[in-house]
This record gives structure tokens, C-alpha cells and sequence, in this order.
């Protein structure tokens, strides 16, 4: 059995989310791939695999936004959203072969059906393959079809949580630009689960931004509700970070799945549920 371990890396980290148009910081794309590069190459890839869930920051956001395709069915919205998605994959992707890591893309347009924002179905076999032949697959949050909305936003942060389960895998990580979350006082929290995460709730704050995936707190729900195993949020812009997380260490901020959290119950995941759906979450 391959012990998989699932990444998810913000667009904050490696896109100016401030620019009209999509802006790449390559140095800091260079910076993640030479760390991920470090963890691949040692690896025995029948062992250990690495699937990469990325962010779209100021590629994916600004035109969904633009165009609310959240709100109505907008054909060129989807267009162009789903455009500018596939030219920061292509920027990436060039960027994490250059350090040999065997990256192959995965377009969720092309194998994910939604329902109200949600993954109905994905298509895993293919990621599954690409596991098994030693590829590292990347996927990016995108626009897909949905049967209730027509089109709808299935971001990193859910493809994340929703191949952790399929995949079975080990270890999920989300790296952001932030240590961690943090409280009132700004110091940073070690651990969120579903029995204290009413305390902390009003001081997660949604991306100062435009992200149509309610930033931090859509986040912090999405792996409440939907991960099977604890997840770190962590500062993946801080050298050495990365490899960290990949060699198993716990920082950051440790989110408690509801497959491991003893203190979940039906009616907090309800309540939770009841909040993803009231504020249009689609993380």
C-alpha cells in the first residue's frame, strides 16, 4: 500500500491576489518546488506519493468574481475563469518539472461533477494510476459542472479533504502565507475541533481578498467537516516549512477531521453543515 500524503498549497503563497490580472511570484514558486523537489526525489514512489491541491489566488478569484459566477450562470464567466486557471497550471507545473518532480496536471472540469457546490462524483481512477506509475499529480480548484447550478466552484481546499477519503491518504497538510489560525490576541491556536470551534469562530476571518471560497474560515469548516483524518495548517512560505509537514512533523495549527475527532457528534456536524451552506461556501 502507498502511504499518501495530500498537500494543499494557498494562492496567496504564490499569486498577488491584490492584481487585476493573474500575477505570478515565481521566486516563491521556486522556492515550494525546490522543497518539494527535496522530499520527491528521496522518496521510493511505490511507497510514499505526494498528490498537490493548489490555490488559484488572483488567477481564479478575480474573474469568478468579476463575472459572479457564483451567482448566475455566466457562460464567458466560466470561460475565462477556467482560462486563467489553466495558465497559472501551465506556470506551475513548468516551474515543479524543472526541479524533477514528475508533476502531472489534473483538470477538474473534466472529471468532477458538482451538486449545490459540492463534489457529487470525481473521477479518481486516473489520479490513482498516476499514483501508482510514480507521477505527482497537481490539482487545481476550477469551475465544473454542477446539476443543480450548472456551474460552480469546487476549490483546493474541498478537492483536499475529498481525496484524503478516497485516497485513504495519511497526512493532509494546507500551507498558507499565516503560521497558523489565530485567536482574539492574535497568537496562534494549536488545535480547532468541533466541540471549541464555536469559541474561535468570530475571530477566523475570511480572506482580505477577493476569494470566493470564504478564505481561512471556509477553510477551517471544510476540514471539520469533510477530512477523515487531522490536517496542519502551516506557513508554507517559510523555508524548510514544507519538508516539515512532508517528514511528519505537527505545526501550525492542527485541524481535528471528524473521522479521528471523539467530541463529534451528528448535531455539531449538522450545525456546521447548516453554516457551509447558509454563507454559499464552496471551499
Amino acid at each position: 500500500m502507498i502511504n499518501i500524503k495530500i498537500l494543499k498549497l494557498g494562492g496567496s503563497l504564490f499569486t498577488d491576489k491584490n492584481a487585476s490580472t493573474g500575477t505570478v511570484k515565481i521566486d516563491i514558486v521556486e522556492q515550494l518546488a525546490f522543497e518539494l523537489g527535496e522530499y520527491v526525489l528521496k522518496q521510493d514512489k511505490k511507497k510514499v506519493s505526494l498528490v498537490l491541491a493548489l490555490g488559484t489566488g488572483s488567477f481564479g478569484h478575480q474573474p469568478a468574481k468579476q463575472y459572479k459566477v457564483l451567482q448566475k450562470f455566466n457562460p464567458m464567466g466560466t470561460i475565462e475563469t477556467y482560462k486563467s486557471v489553466a495558465r497559472l497550471s501551465s506556470i506551475i507545473l513548468q516551474v515543479l518539472n524543472k526541479h524533477n518532480i514528475n508533476a502531472v496536471p489534473v483538470d477538474i472540469m473534466s472529471c468532477v461533477v458538482a451538486k449545490n457546490g459540492r463534489i457529487k462524483s470525481l473521477y479518481i481512477d486516473t489520479i490513482q494510476l498516476l499514483i501508482q506509475n510514480g507521477f505527482v499529480p497537481v490539482i487545481l480548484g476550477n469551475v465544473v459542472m454542477d446539476i443543480e447550478t450548472k456551474v460552480s466552484i469546487v476549490s483546493s481546499d474541498q478537492i483536499a479533504t475529498y481525496l484524503a477519503k478516497e485516497l485513504d491518504a495519511n497526512a493532509l497538510g494546507f500551507g498558507s502565507k499565516e503560521e497558523g489560525v489565530y485567536d482574539a490576541s492574535k497568537m496562534i491556536i494549536k488545535e480547532i475541533n468541533n466541540k471549541n470551534f464555536g469559541d474561535f469562530e468570530k475571530y477566523i476571518g475570511a480572506s482580505e481578498f477577493p476569494d470566493v471560497t470564504d478564505g481561512m474560515l471556509g477553510k477551517v469548516r471544510e476540514i471539520l467537516q469533510e477530512s477523515p483524518v487531522d490536517a496542519c495548517i502551516f506557513n508554507a512560505k517559510k523555508s524548510g516549512n514544507i519538508l516539515r509537514f512532508l517528514r511528519g512533523e505537527q505545526f501550525g495549527t492542527k485541524i481535528v477531521g471528524y473521522g479521528t475527532d471523539s467530541t463529534n457528534n451528528i448535531s455539531k456536524v449538522v450545525t456546521i453543515e447548516s453554516k457551509i451552506n447558509s454563507k454559499k461556501v464552496n471551499a
